[in-house]
């Protein structure tokens, strides 16, 4: 079966690279579809399809899930399935043929808080099971996405693919992206800012602290990622996914994912 990867961009430099690192591991440069809102002439990077949208007009959420919707719906016509990410989300992708696509039209990826360790076997890379980043990311039917991408009609299938959210694991990295989506919030569509979308990029900078302050812990308990293991993440999360808040709504158990996600070792 072939699918399409896509997603959207804006200058995004640092992470660019890093996603089609990632991604190409799995398909070819022509399966990788990536929006280009109006980026300067530098981001047009090989390695991928760039379809480019000029950047005319303030960002909005509703432009964007509408938009990327519309490109997946055509894209479904010459794919068997698409997956829809942002450049921080790195799906583990090695377990995708096993979807039973033919009874379950959309599944969700299990998402993981990255950041790396220093252990006695040198630097690891951990994760946090967050339930806020199992989204409907893999899909054969188009579902009716909320904001954000994070949730659909579609019910929580499975969860075989995990996902490594690396928004904060080089804060470096971090705070020069937040810097620059403080002033997208400030550019984006006035409706949208005063109606609250998007207001977790203004407390960005206290959500890298605090997540470098839990990281910081030491009385995790360290499981290495299995299959049994997704298994129970997805039996607790069908159950009660509030179970899971604990400080930065992360369960307390830290999983190692470095052999999962090679390229980020």
């Amino acid at each position: 079966m072939r699918y399409f990867i896509l997603a959207q961009q804006y200058n995004e430099d640092l992470l660019l690279p890093i996603f089609l690192r990632h991604y190409q591991q799995y398909v070819s440069e022509d399966d990788i579809k990536i929006i280009d809102h109006g980026s300067s002439p530098s981001m047009k990077a090989s390695g991928y399809d760039r379809i480019y949208v000029p950047r005319t007009q303030g960002f909005s959420e509703h432009n964007r899930l509408h938009g990327m919707r519309h490109i997946a719906a055509s894209l479904l016509f010459y794919y068997d399935f698409g997956l829809i990410v942002d450049l921080d989300e790195l799906v583990n992708l090695d377990r995708i043929q096993e979807l039973e696509l033919t009874s379950n039209q959309v599944y969700y990826v299990t998402g993981f808080e990255t950041f790396y360790r220093q252990t006695e076997q040198g630097r690891r890379l951990r994760g946090f099971y967050n339930p806020n980043m199992c989204k409907p990311s893999v899909f054969k039917q188009l579902p009716n996405w909320t904001i954000g991408f994070h949730q659909c009609e579609y019910p929580v299938v499975h969860f075989k693919l995990p996902m490594a959210h690396i928004r904060f694991l080089d804060p470096s990295m971090a705070t020069q992206r937040l810097n620059q989506r403080f002033d997208i919030f400030h550019t984006m569509n006035d409706d949208e800012r005063r109606g609250g979308i998007a207001t977790h990029w203004q407390r960005g900078t206290q959500d890298l602290k605090n997540f470098i302050d839990y990281c910081e812990l030491t009385n995790f308990n360290v499981q290495t990622l299995n299959n049994q293991e997704l298994i129970n993440l997805h039996k607790m999360h069908i159950n009660d996914p509030g179970k899971f808040e604990f400080h930065y709504r992360y369960r307390p158990i830290e999983y190692d994912l470095t052999d999962l996600f090679p390229t980020l070792a």
